[in-house]
């Protein structure tokens, strides 16, 4: 013991702090782990976490925001293809609707040129069929009555009526011109048509033409009439403007 107090410099009593900062380096499972209470292995207290930690915390928490991100536009890009697929669909709807429209209007004026075409080729014909003025009258029906389907024809994007409505007048017009110039043509070729004689003096044709002509024309009477007050009921109102 004595020569281990004179190899010994003198030097006065060491605090904790200065034990541990001497033995900070000293490896684990050294003597500083077997007694921690004279040597406790916490150095500092509030210590800030090694550069290694950090960084992967830094990591981490990048990694978790662009999770978010994605995420987040994941349910924009959702929320926008289910906007775009609903405005499609209104679209293709509204289209449908405006083609059909559109196609009945173009049938319509393309059935009221056929019908003046063939009023023009009766009026060339007329002076050979066995009824001339009548075959006059044929002629004046085709003109006036392919004139009106032209008309409805024209007519047809503005009639604010619904799709039973739109249908009805449809084939009211088309049935009721086209059977007025078939009425009069046939009473001016059979001839036929004796109670028709305030548009010609015609003389009685057999009891089966007379029967279809009168058929005819009282239907076209009905069907004319018809289609007439269906188009005034379309026009009601106010045309709808889009801003």
């Amino acid at each position: 013991m004595t020569l281990l107090l004179i190899g010994t410099p003198a030097r006065g009593p060491r605090s904790r702090l200065d034990i541990v900062r001497a033995h900070r380096d000293v490896p684990a499972g050294t003597f500083l782990d077997r007694c921690p209470e004279t040597f406790p292995r916490k150095r500092f207290s509030g210590a800030r976490p090694e550069p290694l930690l950090q960084e992967s915390q830094e990591r981490l928490q990048l990694r978790r925001r662009v999770i978010r991100e994605r995420r987040r536009a994941g349910r924009e890009a959702r929320i926008a293809m289910q906007v775009i697929a609903g405005a499609r669909f209104a679209n293709s709807v509204e289209y449908k609707t405006m083609d059909s429209a559109d196609n009945r209007g173009r049938v319509l004026m393309r059935l009221g040129a056929i019908l003046f075409l063939c009023g023009l080729v009766i009026g060339l014909i007329a002076w050979q069929l066995a009824n001339p003025r009548m075959g006059l009258s044929s002629h004046l029906e085709g003109v006036m009555n392919g004139t009106f389907l032209l008309a409805v024809g024209l007519l047809w994007g503005r009639l604010k009526l619904g799709g039973a409505m739109r249908t009805a007048l449809f084939w009211l017009a088309i049935y009721g011109t086209y059977s007025n110039v078939a009425a009069t043509f046939l009473a001016a070729w059979w001839p036929a048509g004796e109670f028709m004689s305030i548009a010609a003096p015609t003389p009685r044709g057999t009891d089966i033409q007379e029967q279809i002509i009168t058929a005819l024309l009282n239907s076209t009477a009905a069907t004319i009439i018809l289609a007439s007050v269906l188009i005034i009921w379309g026009l009601r109102g106010r045309e709808s403007t889009d801003a």
